[in-house]
């Protein structure tokens, strides 16, 4: 099999008027406005989903000082220090964001609109180096337009925790334009940066590790005209390296993924296969988008939808490489394989969701690139007047289906109710519907939409956990507690869930039992500061108090920031009598979160014992514009006041 010469970077062949700037430039801003365009109304979207725990409620990135610990710490990926994964680059990101502008949603909506468009332009460019000149330009040309606009990517843009695929897919296509560069005379240098953008890449998806094997089948079917082994190991070197050092880096979060396989691998296998269809359907024919698709692992991997989808990749993959050989064209044979590659990750490791369509991000690049090539090796010509219209058209109609999509993500609301219309019988659609509404504090609708969840799966965990939340909130604490007992059933190691069920406890007059449920997922997780918060309250409830204290001060030294924890550590030392202690402990609490009641009050509490009547009421009144309505805080305003004053009055009541 014969293939065209691979253009070098600075040799291609001059199209007429190529000269020209205008020309030059004219379709990559024909590229940009696609990127750019059909994602305008999502600036004002709101955030979804993971970015509760990763990015709103996740203090790491509120300061710029944590950067280096993104580096050392996986913890920092999420407030639950439970859920861990090794993503530095990514968190910088965050942190940048949060620095300029906090949480105003706009910023981080324009880093992931940003990101895609330079997806775009060097998935354009990756193009035009690959595929022959001139012929080339034309359908490398509208492989990077459909891509800019196609609607299966607006998950991955407008969901923010998706910047990770963004980020990667970025420098995962900048490193292998470097390496193809660095092919040129005099170009050796460039595998360098090369070498250095992989491991960037890595540093912000694991799945980044696709590079690897893209480079080898570069080689082994595009290779330089004539290639030089220490050119060839020159280009490896670095990559290989790179990758060593991320896994160096990251193997404690990579040992623990790779350790505890949600499904059998068979399973998995069978069950991707469907999912590939359910992409390539949604690539095809681009409607019916939603985060919940339906899709569940297979029963069997000879179940008749495993098999069917199954023979169906291998008829596809078969007719690839027959089509490729027909048509003489080793590109097309390169990007039917970049579509197997960077799906391997995904299709080849089982994570808790099935089917996320932010996954055939960089997939789809490699589909346009197999249909790019098959258009350049065809022998009509390609940008023919009709073709271009009939481009035109479609390029306006996929915009369209993207920035109607774009409404879906508009916020939690919108999301979760357009997968519930698409997918009535699906749990997880009311599970987070019910969660947009406990964050609004609403819990009679968050309560119905937990026990619609149930009624469509009574064993499903997050329902079960989310109901009991919501009985906690409620005070309910024995019911609660049952929910939290059956889900900690199902999953022992779930720690949130065992922190729940010690608070029912706690609440419903069993605090002994909370501390001993609690004692041994301390040793489990000794860097989890709720958790320690956590064991801290129920032992001052059973009165042992000086192990309460350690448990507070744990918790602080585990997160400095921890409001909860230093009040918790005044409570403790103002029963062992450590007043001046227990006051320099409210004021870390109050200057942590300047909006934590029981820290103004505990204060508060702590300045009337001491007789610093004013300051007290200082404190008092900071309390009261929190919880106006708190009948302690209000009694102990107005023992103070009289204090104050000269009038006798009693001790102050502790508040809770």
């Amino acid at each position: 099999m014969t293939t065209k010469k691979l253009n070098a970077p600075g040799t291609q062949r001059a199209l007429p008027g190529a000269h020209d700037p205008f020309h030059r430039l004219l379709p990559l801003i024909i590229l940009a406005l696609a990127a750019l365009l059909p994602y305008m109304n999502s600036i004002g979207n709101g955030f979804h989903w993971d970015d509760h725990h990763h990015i709103l409620e996740n203090p790491s990135i509120r300061n710029t000082s944590s950067i280096p610990r993104f580096f050392s710490d996986p913890s920092t990926f999420s407030r639950d220090p439970g859920i861990q994964m090794y993503r530095p680059l990514l968190m910088v990101t965050y942190a940048l964001n949060h620095a300029a502008g906090g949480y105003q949603g706009w910023g981080y909506h324009l880093v992931n609109i940003g990101l895609h468009l330079l997806v775009t332009l060097l998935l354009h460019r990756l193009l035009l180096m690959l595929l022959p000149s001139p012929g080339g330009h034309g359908p490398a040309f509208a492989a990077a337009a459909v891509f800019a606009v196609h609607p299966i990517n607006s998950q991955a843009v407008n969901y923010i925790s998706s910047r990770s695929v963004l980020l990667a897919a970025a420098l995962l296509l900048l490193g292998l334009v470097l390496s193809l560069a660095s092919r040129g005379r005099g170009r050796r240098a460039l595998v360098i940066p090369a070498a250095a953008v992989f491991f960037l890449a890595l540093l912000s998806k694991s799945t980044a590790i696709v590079a690897l094997p893209l480079l080898l089948a570069l080689e082994l079917l595009l290779p330089e005209a004539k290639p030089r082994l220490r050119d060839l190991a020159l280009r490896f070197t670095g990559p290989l390296a790179a990758a060593a050092a991320y896994i160096w880096l990251s193997r404690s979060v990579l040992e623990r993924s790779l350790g505890h396989p949600l499904r059998p691998l068979d399973i998995q296998l069978a069950t991707q296969a469907r999912v590939f269809w359910h992409y390539i359907r949604l690539v095809i024919a681009p409607y019916g988008f939603s985060v919940e698709s339906g899709i569940s692992p297979v029963s069997s991997p000879f179940s008749p939808a495993a098999v069917v989808s199954v023979a169906g990749i291998l008829l596809f993959a078969a007719a690839v490489l027959l089509i490729s050989r027909r048509l003489k064209s080793r590109q097309s044979i390169f990007f039917g394989l970049w579509v197997a590659i960077t799906l391997a990750p995904t299709t080849i490791i089982p994570l808790n969701v099935v089917v996320n369509e932010h996954r055939f991000y960089l997939p789809l690049a490699g589909l346009l690139g197999l249909a790019a090539s098959w258009l350049c090796a065809a022998p009509p010509r390609f940008f023919a007047p009709r073709a271009r219209a009939v481009l035109a058209a479609v390029l306006v109609l996929l915009a369209a289906s993207t920035a109607a999509r774009n409404r879906d993500w508009r916020n939690e609301f919108t999301l979760w109710t357009a997968a519930a219309e698409k997918c009535p019988d699906s749990p997880l659609p009311q599970v987070n519907l019910g969660l947009a509404h406990l964050r609004q504090g609403d819990l009679l609708q968050a309560a119905a939409r937990f026990d619609r969840a149930l009624a469509l799966d009574p064993l499903h965990f997050q329902a079960m956990v989310n109901r009991g939340v919501v009985y906690l909130r409620a005070r309910e604490h024995a019911e609660a507690a049952v929910l939290f007992r059956d889900a900690l059933s199902q999953d022992p190691s779930r720690v949130d869930v065992a922190i729940n069920l010690a608070l029912a406890q706690t609440g419903s007059g069993q605090a002994a039992a909370a501390v001993e449920l609690l004692r041994p997922y301390a040793d489990l997780w000794p860097s989890h500061p709720h958790l320690f918060h956590t064991l801290g309250a129920a032992q001052i409830k059973t009165g042992d108090t000086a192990e309460a204290l350690h448990s507070f001060q744990r918790c602080v030294e585990i997160d400095p920031g921890n409001a909860k924890g230093w009040s918790g550590s005044g409570l403790a030392l103002i029963r062992l009598g450590r007043v001046r202690e227990a006051e320099s402990a409210f004021r870390r609490a109050i200057q942590a979160d300047p909006s934590h009641f029981e820290g103004w009050a505990y204060l508060g509490n702590t300045l009337f014992q001491e007789g610093e009547y004013q300051e007290a009421i200082a404190a008092y009144e900071r309390a009261r514009t929190i919880r106006p309505d708190d009948a302690k805080l209000n009694h102990n305003l107005a023992l103070c006041y009289n204090k104050s004053r000269g009038t006798r009055s009693s001790e102050p009541r502790q508040t809770p």
